[in-house]
């Protein structure tokens, strides 16, 4: 499979994408995704940073979330400091985005169960299902 050198931004300053994994990733979803990693890990649940650019993968993202093959995946400005990185595991299937980074986002795609609600020291996040998958709430399974 061939890809477009615009589609790996590996450091964007604009933003990082975050995919939460329960085993191992295999190599095709490591060269896919551009998995680089572990960056943490949250209790079942590793958290790699993908080197693509979220336009690029978002159609895949839906189906891995669907599938289970993801356990999340985060789109924020900022790896986070270790006090928010609940955030980039605790919604099962879903995809978490910072306010402001999800204009590139197909909204036939995803559904938005429920934007975050605003907390002191907390970005203001967007939780989406792929739309074939919606469901309400954050995962009641501990993560970390």
């Amino acid at each position: 499979m061939s890809r477009r050198a615009d589609d790996a931004v590996v450091g964007s300053a604009s933003s990082v994408l975050l995919v939460g994994v329960q085993a191992m990733p295999g190599d095709a979803l490591v060269g896919e995704l551009l998995l680089a990693g572990p960056l943490w890990k949250a209790g079942e649940i590793t958290v790699w940073s993908s080197g693509r650019r979220l336009a690029a993968v978002e159609p895949v993202l839906a189906d891995l979330l669907t599938s289970g093959t993801l356990w999340s995946c985060a789109v924020l400005r900022e790896v986070p400091q270790p006090s928010q990185r609940w955030i980039a595991t605790l919604w099962h299937r879903a995809l978490v985005v910072e306010s402001g980074l999800d204009g590139s986002l197909s909204e036939a795609r995803w559904s938005q169960t429920r934007p975050w609600l605003e907390k002191p020291g907390v970005p203001t996040l967007s939780v989406l299902r792929p739309s074939s998958h919606a469901e309400p709430g954050p995962s009641s399974r501990k993560v970390g």
